[in-house]
């Protein structure tokens, strides 16, 4: 069993979670509220307006009342596990308000929207218009955050070579006659 230098700072990972949950709650507020008041769901834009603006407070009240701290590699993947199932369960809570579905199932459109972004749907054909934008807006934040997440770890985990052990392309030179050729140094 491997034991970590350090444990994880869990107040760290939180206080970093909070401003991705201030980040989730505007994503949840402003595109699908627009939409709704431009379809005139007045009812729909009142249940976003309410649940958006209160994940950016309890986002912001964390942020606030945590202390601040140095975030490390092993909190940092910790978020980045943490925070797509937790944005789904954020998002299904208007889903579920504005439509009138189990929550199971609005948990359910939010996973497979935002987190797995494959578009699979269990909603009533009855939806509205909002309901189709917030779930095909999360649908993309998903997928974006997802190419993101991986490009940035795949960017900060290159090989690293010494440039000792770096090997030439041209040919080896001859040595001068009598005298034997040196045996390149093993790097690895």
């Amino acid at each position: 069993m491997y034991e970590l230098v350090s444990p994880v700072k869990l107040l760290i990972v939180l206080k970093y979670l909070s401003v991705l949950v201030m980040g989730a709650g505007g994503m949840l507020l402003v595109p699908p509220l627009v939409v709704a008041l431009y379809f005139g769901e007045y009812t729909v834009a009142g249940i976003y307006t309410i649940i958006g603006f209160s994940i950016i407070l309890l986002g912001f009240f964390f942020h606030r009342l945590l202390p601040e701290g140095e975030l490390e590699w092993k909190e940092a993947l910790i978020i980045a596990a943490v925070i797509f199932p937790f944005a789904a369960l954020l998002s299904a809570i208007p889903f579920t308000l504005s439509t009138g579905m189990p929550f199971l199932d609005a948990y359910f459109e939010a996973v497979s929207g935002g987190v797995t972004t494959t578009g699979l749907s269990v909603a009533p054909a009855t939806v509205g218009p909002a309901f189709l934008f917030a779930r095909s807006w999360l649908q993309w934040v998903g997928g974006a955050s997802g190419l993101l997440l991986s490009s940035s770890w795949s960017s900060s985990h290159r090989a690293r070579v010494p440039t000792a052990c770096m090997r030439s392309t041209a040919p080896p030179e001859r040595p001068p006659c009598g005298q034997e050729l040196r045996q390149p140094q093993k790097c690895w």
